[in-house]
């Protein structure tokens, strides 16, 4: 009888598909990938009882030189997933997959794809702002570095891109496609000119947060990570009208320029901001008023006890992230810098949730501050359809699971 039994166990686990999932080192990001990753996992595991495999080596191919050991213990690594029947590879963000990687003369191999032949399940986050990252960080492994006389008029990021990773085994995801996010249309071009798609798959998988009365204190927090400045450059002063146009940002001639105006003009709203004397703000910054984040699980928590969030816009954003809607799927209320584009569920309350100045921003602080009524009403509506986003969200990606298992 117990033979049996364990014979039966045996063939449970045998018929069970199986995820290689891509964990994102603990210290990246104060954790909260990393939690949001094991979330995803549980998910996985419990309701649809899949066979997770945790895969937590991406230092290992980050490293510059590799010594005899590490390409030993890769070579351990192939030959123990080798002997897995892995069904995808999937992690939170498509980046975690694609660092796993090789580059041998001046080809990319990924670990994953190429190596082992699996499916892999690219997830884009940001992929505006992640795809020349990518790119750099492949062409840094590569005997001609890519800044040595280059044709600028043809290295366009999207292009080298789709080029250097266009295998069969990458299928394509991403979230600005759908009608929560304005939508993405910088690469339908490349989309037919590499026979790709990419496919809507939203990020909020994971438990919802209970229903918990809190209440409305005066503290305002700023979004996000706030870094010191450093004085800008007079080529940058120039390339400033570059920003107009977003295809700029996968031009190889002007992206470091950009990317560097960019974080620049980010932070010092930041600081202009925490300077502001008619509110107390905070921010996450060592020398200056800060919340921690003990816990990275409760980190929506915690940011959401504040009466109000004020985000910010990076000017290489094109879209909402969506911090913006867990914010409110918290509790918290968020005033957003206001985008180029609004999506057409939050033009109803656009007045109020989003800013277009810093006097713009304070009286919008001022009303809701004097109107508690209108601010509890216009955060319930709003945490209504944050709510009807993660329900959206979740349906999507259990009917992923269903068509890609």
């Amino acid at each position: 009888m117990l033979i049996v039994v364990k014979f039966i166990n045996y063939f449970k686990i045998f018929m069970q598909k199986t995820v290689l999932f891509i964990m994102p080192p603990k210290n990246w990001f104060y954790g909260i990938d990393h939690k949001s990753s094991l979330n995803t996992v549980d998910l996985l595991r419990g309701k649809h009882n899949l066979r997770v495999i945790l895969f937590d080596n991406i230092e290992l191919f980050l490293k510059k030189d590799k010594n005899i050991f590490d390409i030993i213990k890769i070579i351990l690594l192939w030959i123990k997933l080798k002997f897995y029947k892995v069904n995808f590879v999937f992690a939170k963000n498509s980046v975690y997959i694609l660092l796993c990687a090789f580059v041998y003369k001046n080809k990319y191999y990924n670990f994953f794809s190429h190596l082992l032949k699996l499916k892999c399940v690219l997830r884009w986050d940001h992929i505006n702002e992640q795809l020349p990252n990518v790119v750099e960080n492949i062409e840094s492994k590569m005997h001609v570095k890519s800044h040595d006389k280059i044709d600028y008029s043809k290295k366009d990021y999207r292009d080298i891109f789709f080029s250097l990773v266009n295998h069969k085994n990458f299928e394509h995801f991403s979230w600005q496609n759908d009608k929560y996010i304005s939508s993405n249309q910088l690469f339908k071009s490349f989309e037919e000119r590499y026979n790709i798609k990419i496919k809507n798959l939203p990020s909020l998988h994971f438990k919802k947060p209970k229903k918990k009365q809190k209440k409305v204190n005066n503290k305002i927090a700023i979004a996000g990570y706030i870094n010191n400045i450093t004085k800008l450059k007079s080529k940058n002063k120039v390339i400033v009208k570059k920003l107009k146009n977003i295809n700029n940002f996968y031009n190889k001639k002007f992206y470091f320029d950009l990317i560097k105006l960019c974080e620049h003009q980010y932070n010092q709203k930041k600081i202009n901001l925490l300077k502001i004397s008619d509110f107390e703000f905070y921010g996450i910054n060592k020398e200056l008023k800060k919340f921690s984040i003990k816990n990275p699980q409760n980190f929506f928590s915690d940011i959401s006890n504040f009466f109000l969030i004020v985000n910010p816009l990076n000017p290489v954003s094109q879209t909402l992230t969506t911090k913006f809607y867990q914010i409110f799927l918290y509790g918290g209320y968020c005033i957003n810098e206001m985008p180029e584009n609004i999506p057409k569920k939050l033009l109803k309350y656009k007045e109020f949730i989003f800013y277009k100045s810093e006097r713009d921003l304070l009286k919008k602080i001022n009303f809701l501050k004097k109107n508690k009524t209108y601010y509890l009403n216009l955060k319930k509506n709003i945490k209504k359809i944050s709510s009807d986003y993660y329900n959206y969200s979740y349906q999507n990606f259990e009917d992923f699971l269903k068509n890609v298992i």
